[in-house]
């Protein structure tokens, strides 16, 4: 009877550390899929600043890509130029209100 016990709680205590052991490995996969979700997104966010400063570098100084090149992209830049034109846009208003808040005859 004692022994029979005491292999039941052995047995208890090796399926509590199993199930301890299985939730560690289940957060351990977790985490590293999370840890390789947030890789690739950095990942996709440094080639579109590459994309973005081969086919718009010009702008900033850099040298320019070829013509043809430039023109078959562009296309795929629609959302950065509207970005750009409505902070364009923004950009002359934010300053003229700062000068206007600060009151005097400019």
């Amino acid at each position: 009877m004692i022994v029979g016990r005491i292999l039941r709680e052995i047995a208890s205590a090796l399926r509590g550390m199993a199930r301890e052991l299985g939730l560690f490995i289940f957060g351990m996969g977790q985490a590293m899929r999370e840890h390789s979700v947030e890789a690739l997104q950095l990942q996709y966010l440094e080639m579109e600043n590459a994309f973005l400063t081969i086919v718009m570098g010009g702008l900033v100084g850099m040298p320019f890509a070829p013509l043809t090149l430039s023109m078959e992209l562009a296309p795929l830049l629609k959302e950065e130029i509207a970005i750009m034109e409505k902070r364009h846009a923004l950009g002359g208003d934010l300053l003229s209100d700062y000068f206007s808040s600060m009151g005097g005859d400019w």
